[in-house]
């Protein structure tokens, strides 16, 4: 394809998860079959690059989202939310074979083991993105509680 056409395609991807987005918030089939997770990974990538707070945290929204479908992805989840705590691991030859993927969702989570990535507080974006999401699998259950208590102890 040519830069137009990948441009006008990826401009139409985002305006659909933009209006499923805003016209029900509950109704999750149309964007999960748009937003893959390596998309989302590619996304977060790129809200870090240009440095915008509020596409990092919509697309880090529909990331735990994929984590949290299905069955739920509980260890790239606990995996996620130890990093926006400031877990500390080191990602060198180090990587989680939980996450899946490769060195997209590896160059996000080495920025986010800074204390504040893009100025935002890793305990409010766990609150207002991830946390939400994942309370809507209850297969998850008992780690949205593990995570919710661990938050109100920090």
């Amino acid at each position: 394809k040519s830069g137009a056409s990948t441009m006008a395609s990826a401009r139409q991807m985002y305006q659909i998860v933009a209006e499923n987005n805003h016209d029900n918030e509950t109704s999750t089939s149309s964007s999960q079959k748009i937003v893959t997770r390596s998309h989302c990974e590619d996304r977060l990538a790129c809200a870090i690059a240009l440095g915008s707070a509020s596409e990092f945290q919509t697309w880090l929204k529909y990331y735990a989202r994929c984590l949290a479908s299905g069955t739920g992805d509980e260890d790239a989840l606990r995996f996620l939310v130890d990093i926006l705590l400031g877990g500390g691991q080191s990602f060198s030859g180090n990587h989680d074979p939980a996450l899946g993927g490769g060195g997209a969702i590896q160059s996000i989570l080495s920025v986010l083991t800074n204390e504040r990535c893009l100025g935002l507080e890793g305990k409010d974006v766990i609150r207002k993105a991830i946390l939400p999401e994942m309370s809507k699998n209850r297969l998850l259950q008992r780690l949205t509680n593990e995570i919710s208590m661990e938050l109100e102890c920090l």
